[in-house]
């Protein structure tokens, strides 16, 4: 995620399913996919793209592993008017 950050200044909350309580002990976790705006690093104003990152469950123990995540990146329609 280095690499995302370097290029992109990210919102500081985005979004992510949530579980509903059917799932029991699961209920509440955050599911892929996650969504934040975004804009290129250091510009100003409005976030103008939209960052989704799909990564598959379970992909991670906890530990630091090494996973495989998606990544996709498209202009966000109409830009924001949100700053940080």
């Amino acid at each position: 995620m280095k690499m995302l950050e370097s290029g992109l200044d990210v919102a500081p909350a985005g979004m992510g399913l949530r579980l509903g309580a059917h799932f029991g002990d699961e209920a509440g976790k955050r599911i892929s996919p996650f969504t934040f705006e975004a804009r290129p690093k250091g510009t100003s104003g409005p976030y103008t793209l939209l960052l989704t990152i799909y990564s598959p469950e379970g992909a991670s123990n906890g530990e630091q592993e090494a996973t495989t995540v998606w990544i996709d990146i498209k202009p966000l329609h109409p830009p924001t008017a949100k700053t940080p």
